[in-house]
């Protein structure tokens, strides 16, 4: 294995993180995009600064921009005969938004739809096996997210639309990367969001103690 670390919103760090990569273990011929930030403070629309819209959007969408671009550039020197794919990690708040988190659910929203669908018509321009695709998981057990699954208001507000009531493990994820990078297990999906998420229908937005009776 080789580690290589750069900034994924410089151009030039990228460029160089790709040509380290490929002077270690030759072309680049599966890209995983999973990278992300998220503000942990609850920060409403009303209240978010611009700094912080811009900065979630900046590591979010441009370094996926960023490294996509390229890897396209770079296709030219991958051998016909090995499978091409790029995966894209979103989110669920990608796919039912998440309040006092717009920043974050805006940028992979934009990942899994507009992003993804452009580039998996692109992406056989350079390669014609090339597919890309995306992975939407909910909640995942990282050390990211360690003190929202400590939380029992948080967990049972994520798990009320849950049907498989569980949490994620990485490993799940990365299997199904996996899956999705295989010709011989995916190879003709192409420029679709797979959910592993449990199963999660939305958001819980009210309690029964919320909503008025008899309406």
């Amino acid at each position: 294995a080789v580690v290589v670390r750069f900034a994924c919103v410089d151009e030039e760090a990228v460029g160089g993180g790709f040509e380290e990569a490929e002077g270690a273990l030759g072309p680049v011929n599966v890209l995983v995009v999973n990278h992300a930030i998220y503000e942990k403070r609850d920060v409403s629309l009303a209240d978010m600064s611009l700094s912080q819209w811009r900065r979630t959007l900046s590591v979010n969408l441009d370094g996926t921009f960023l490294l996509v671009r390229q890897y396209l550039r770079a296709l030219h020197r991958c051998p016909r005969h090995l499978p091409v794919s790029v995966v894209l990690i979103g989110s669920t708040a990608g796919k039912f938004g998440e309040a006092m988190h717009a920043d974050y659910a805006t940028s992979k929203s934009a990942m899994m739809g507009g992003l993804l669908l452009s580039l998996k018509n692109e992406i056989v321009q350079h390669h014609p096996k090339g597919r890309a695709n995306c992975i939407a998981p909910g909640w995942v057990r990282t050390p990211m997210a360690s003190g929202a699954l400590a939380d029992r208001g948080i967990v049972s507000q994520a798990m009320a639309t849950t049907p498989l009531r569980k949490v994620a493990e990485a490993a799940e994820i990365a299997r199904m990367c996996a899956v999705l990078c295989s010709p011989a297990l995916s190879g003709h999906v192409t420029g679709h969001v797979v959910d592993v998420n449990g199963g999660m229908e939305g958001r819980r937005l009210f309690t029964p103690d919320d909503i008025p009776f008899p309406l």
